[in-house]
């Protein structure tokens, strides 16, 4: 061959050769992107269901009532919690090649029954043909859906006791309703409420502002509007010159168990052509910040509150105020008790004076054959200092200044004292349950009935007079709401503080209005210094069970140096940020309130519980209806139904909730990983160097090292999943010894040299010659191994956090080199030994599934170095199990080794040097 063909011959080799290995190169390219394909995939699933058990957790949590939660939280968590389970599917499918595409349909159905749950009230249509307003007097408890509670129940004693009422109109629910169909505002403040954190009170704020303008500039449909400015007209010609009282009558307001008191908006004195502005503005403070606390912190759904309007004549009054048929601060007095002041009774319930109270004896049941002087008598009366009264003017509400003598003079004769008490005793048997009437007396004296509602349930009265031999604050006033308490100071006077109010903390203010009831579900208690037992404070106070005292003048002042003592303590707080740990305010910031005897004491009394920062005072009711409806939802997701892999019941069809799917993709994503047709994971990984290198290659799927590692090694050190370190410490603790002694003169032929070679005696040096790889996929709190040791196989999967509820550990082993019996010698003793270290075993022929659950992380810690041990002083062990005696010493082997290992100590760091990276 001449040269110049030699040449040629020798470039075309050439180029065979590179072009050879330019296909060899983009095939390990190609290679290397699938499997960080399938990496992505795998770390995609780990994420969701990481997310996903998150979310069951945090709804277990609610459920135990600690914590109030609303709708928003229900319809948030319940469309997180799906959308993480539905990542989960597609992840699975992408890793399988579309294997299991029924979980998509099992998703649906799941996921649409939840769906039917949660949007089961706000779906609810408009009754064909519903009244869009109902005239008072063919309204009653009957048509309390249409009307809410206070127009229902002011309907019902006119109609059935005859008590004296305003004439008026009701504006119904399906008034409400249709109003904000047509402004389309369901989906919008459905979005807002959702958008905001419901525990800030800065957030509430914003969200009531919002809804309460987007509600204020919407539009009336032309139909109610007509029908209420026709209801006007009829009621002008009835009563001219008359003006209007718009006052609010939600669903669920003047409940048994919810009195929305003082929380939604009245209106008074309203001029014939400013009530549909009104009923606007009664609509928009079903959104007040006093609003939404309440109905969040009775676990209300905001489509189950829509907002009636009660429009009636009003009444101006002489005097006003609040009867209730029994005392409500105690549930053993067993007398009528009447606030009265001159005037509206607004001032009454709104806290703004001090009030007339006059308790009266009771019959224990009406007789018409005896005189009112017989059946009731005074027991005691207490006038007030009443310094002004409010009276109905022609530009609204006029206050009036009362003179000297007047202000101190009873504001009720006995005669009215008496027919007041017959007419609250007639209503509470009427309805069969104590009853709290707000009432008018006329220009004509007549006695006007504006409302009537159930009286909450009083507390017992403490049976042993309370004495914390601490100073003496303050003596007076009245108790609002009985019991004791102590906490920090907190004087408040302007709304802007609300949003400083710290948890625990006694709420002090100069009048018992009902817009500081915001704070009572962070209060321990409340100090005002006017205001009495029948404002709308004080009701909402012993609904929530917080100690109250009102009327206890110049209190402010006396509780002026322990305000500042707290403020002071907050300020140097705020100033030093960098305190590892909070001190605890100092003491002279804090006072003991022992409402029962309307006393104040300087400190912190023994055995009274404190309430700190983060704690809640309010339990979830756990038949309110948000709850209700999240323990319902949760049956669709949080129980487990699928248990064990190795059943024909592991499957698609057989999931019942959104866990059993997790559960499934969860369980199904390894197996899938490790796919035997797949082999793109065997030139992945880093190769596990400890001192030297070991047959382990380490997947990182995340944050599983401490640096980037650009080599094909990766020291220990560099090792930051904490579960792989737990069983590491425990694979590492105490060398292998090797096989059982035996004295078969065919084992050496039987085992092969692989077999018997002690690859796993993690002391020996150098690289062995073992063909197969043990893979480690980490994260930074997970971690899987997939592990060939000799002739059984063993999966080792655990994810580690502060959160109990995720917690887990599976181990799985199978096989041996033995006969079938001591392969189920070895794993029966195996899952002897689990279940004395707490695990549910499972064994199938010579194949063990071991799984703790729900554990904190240090005995989750400790269990991994348990099986850590076990998986490596079980290697071959099979081979000594032909008897019993065998048996018992391999037990005994086990349980004495594992008595002997140190606890795993994660290592406090986040980086590290690269010295430590060396292994230096």
């Amino acid at each position: 061959m001449s040269i110049f063909n030699q040449l040629l011959s020798f470039f075309d080799y050439k180029k065979r050769k590179t072009e050879k290995e330019r296909r060899k190169s983009a095939a390990v390219e190609a290679l290397k992107d699938a499997f960080n394909a399938r990496c992505k995939q795998f770390r995609v699933l780990l994420s969701a269901n990481k997310r996903a058990l998150e979310i069951m957790a945090d709804m277990e949590a609610r459920l135990s009532g600690e914590t109030p939660f609303d709708m928003s939280y229900v319809r948030s968590q319940t469309t997180q919690v799906s959308i993480n389970v539905y990542r989960m599917i597609e992840a699975l499918n992408t890793l399988a090649g579309d294997a299991y595409l029924d979980l998509f349909n099992r998703f649906s159905l799941i996921s649409g029954d939840i769906l039917k749950v949660v949007e089961a009230k706000a779906n609810q249509p408009l009754k064909a043909n519903a009244p869009l307003i109902i005239p008072l007097n063919q309204a009653g408890v009957d048509l309390i859906t249409e009307v809410g509670g206070k127009m229902a129940n002011l309907a019902e004693v006119a109609k059935s006791l005859h008590f004296s009422v305003p004439d008026g109109f009701v504006v119904t629910a399906s008034g409400y309703r249709e109003f904000v169909r047509h402004n389309g505002l369901r989906d919008e403040v459905r979005r807002l409420i959702q958008s905001a954190n419901a525990k800030e009170l800065d957030e509430v704020f914003a969200l009531s502002l919002n809804i309460q303008k987007l509600i204020k500039e919407a539009v009336f449909p032309r139909a109610l509007e007509v029908q209420i400015e026709q209801a006007i007209a009829e009621l002008e010609k009835k009563y001219p010159n008359a003006k209007f009282a718009v006052r609010s009558s939600a669903l669920d307001e003047d409940g048994g168990e919810t009195s929305f008191a003082g929380q939604y908006t009245s209106v008074l004195n309203v001029s014939p052509n400013d009530v549909i502005r009104k009923v606007k503005e009664v609509f928009s403070s079903k959104y007040s910040v006093q609003g939404i606390t309440y109905r969040a912190n009775h676990g209300l759904v905001d489509e189950d509150v829509p907002m009636c309007v009660g429009c009636i004549i009003m009444v101006n009054a002489l005097a006003g105020g609040v009867a209730y048929s029994r005392n409500p601060m105690c549930a053993k007095a067993d007398y009528v008790v009447i606030n009265s002041s001159w005037g509206l009774p607004k001032t009454v319930v709104d806290g703004d004076t001090s009030p007339d109270v006059f308790s009266v004896k009771r019959p224990s049941k009406l007789d018409p054959s005896k005189s009112l002087e017989e059946q009731f008598s005074v027991l005691k009366r207490s006038i007030g200092n009443k310094e002004y009264k409010l009276i109905c003017s022609e530009n609204g509400l006029e206050k009036i200044t009362l003179d000297a003598e007047t202000a101190v003079a009873s504001s009720l004769t006995d005669e009215q004292i008496f027919m007041l008490s017959k007419i609250v005793v007639e209503a509470e048997e009427f309805y069969g349950v104590p009853q709290d009437v707000e009432w008018a007396i006329d220009l004509n004296n007549n006695i006007i009935i504006l409302q009537s509602r159930p009286l909450p349930k009083a507390r017992e009265e403490s049976e042993e007079a309370f004495n914390p031999g601490l100073p003496l604050l303050s003596e007076g006033g009245i108790t609002a709401s009985p019991g004791i308490s102590t906490g920090v100071v907190r004087i408040v006077r302007l709304e802007s503080d609300i949003l400083e109010f710290p948890t625990g903390a006694v709420l002090v203010v100069h009048q018992a209005h009902s817009r500081w009831a915001v704070l009572l579900s962070k209060a321990s208690a409340v100090i005002a210094e006017t205001g009495g037992a029948a404002g709308h404070l004080a009701s909402v106070a012993r609904e929530y069970g917080i100690p109250a005292v009102f009327n206890a003048n110049g209190v402010l002042a006396k509780l002026q140096n322990a305000d500042k003592v707290y403020r002071a303590y907050q300020a140097e707080i705020k100033n030093n940020k960098d305190l590892d740990q909070l001190p605890s305010p100092p003491d002279a910031a804090y006072v003991t309130v022992d409402a029962f005897a309307a006393k104040i004491y300087q400190g912190k009394a023994e055995n009274i519980p404190v309430v700190s920062e983060g704690e809640r005072l309010l339990p979830v009711l756990s038949n309110s209806p948000v709850y209700k409806t999240l323990a319902e939802v949760s049956e669709l997701i949080i129980p487990l139904n699928l248990l064990s892999p190795n059943t024909p019941e592991f499957a698609p069809a057989f999931c019942q909730t959104l866990h059993d799917i997790t559960r499934f993709c969860h369980e199904k994503a390894v197996t899938e990983f490790f796919n035997t047709n797949s082999t793109d994971h065997l030139r992945a990984g880093k190769q596990l160097v400890a001192k030297h290198k070991l047959q382990y290659w380490i997947i990182n799927l995340g944050d599983g090292f401490y640096e980037d590692v650009p080599t094909k090694t990766v020291d220990i050190s560099n090792i930051a999943s904490l579960p792989m370190l737990a069983l590491w410490h425990g694979m590492s603790a105490v060398p292998w010894a090797g096989p059982p002694a035996t004295t078969s003169v065919g084992f050496m032929a039987l085992m092969a040299e692989s077999a018997i070679n002690p690859e796993l005696e993690l002391s020996r040096q150098g690289n062995n010659s073992m063909s197969a790889r043990n893979y480690f996929l980490i994260s930074r709190n997970y971690c899987t191994l997939q592990a060939s040791f000799g002739y059984h196989f063993c999966t080792v999967e655990a994810q580690s956090g502060k959160n109990d509820v995720e917690n887990y550990l599976n181990f799985h082993f199978k096989g041996g080199a033995s006969n079938l019996a001591k392969r189920k010698a070895r794993a029966n003793t195996l899952g002897e030994v689990l279940s004395q270290l707490g695990f549910m075993v499972d064994i199938k022929q010579d194949a063990l599934f071991a799984r703790m659950e729900e554990v904190s992380e240090p005995h989750l810690f400790e269990a991994l170095v348990a099986v850590g041990h076990i998986i490596v002083h079980s290697r071959q062990a099979d081979i000594g199990l032909g008897s019993e005696a065998g048996v018992v010493n391999f037990r005994e082997n086990l349980q004495t080794g594992l008595g002997q290992l140190t606890p795993f100590v994660p290592p406090e760091k986040t980086k590290i040097t690269a010295s430590e990276l060396n292994g230096q």
